[in-house]
């Protein structure tokens, strides 16, 4: 469980600084499919003596967990979108940036064309 955890807040950390979508995804997938699980089976497991300390532990991991689960979510949204505008406004609305350069380099017939 630690080293899932690692994974995770590397990949949560890095991505938040980079504003880095895979990342951020990397450590989404990781909070669902491994963390997310792990908590609920060391919290709903019955089979296993567990001491009301850990109880009340658990549940507050849980808790942080789904808060973090949410969040996460609609910030990869919204970084997503961001890279969406950040992408549209550079290389415009028909995606291809070669175009525009070539069209603005001296010597070229489209440049010749606009003197």
């Amino acid at each position: 469980m630690t080293v899932f955890e690692l994974i995770r807040l590397y990949c949560g950390y890095v991505g938040n600084i980079q504003e880095s979508v895979p990342e951020l995804a990397a450590f989404w997938m990781v909070s669902v499919i491994l963390q997310l699980p792990l908590c609920l089976y060391s919290l709903l497991d019955r089979g296993a003596h567990i001491l009301p300390l850990e109880i009340s532990v658990n549940s507050i991991l849980l808790l942080f967990v789904v808060v973090e689960l949410v969040v996460s979510t609609g910030t990869i949204r919204q970084m997503s979108l961001l890279q969406e505008t950040k992408f549209t406004l550079l290389h415009g609305p028909g995606g291809s940036r070669h175009q525009d350069q070539a069209d603005t380099q001296p010597g070229t017939s489209a440049s010749m064309a606009r003197i």
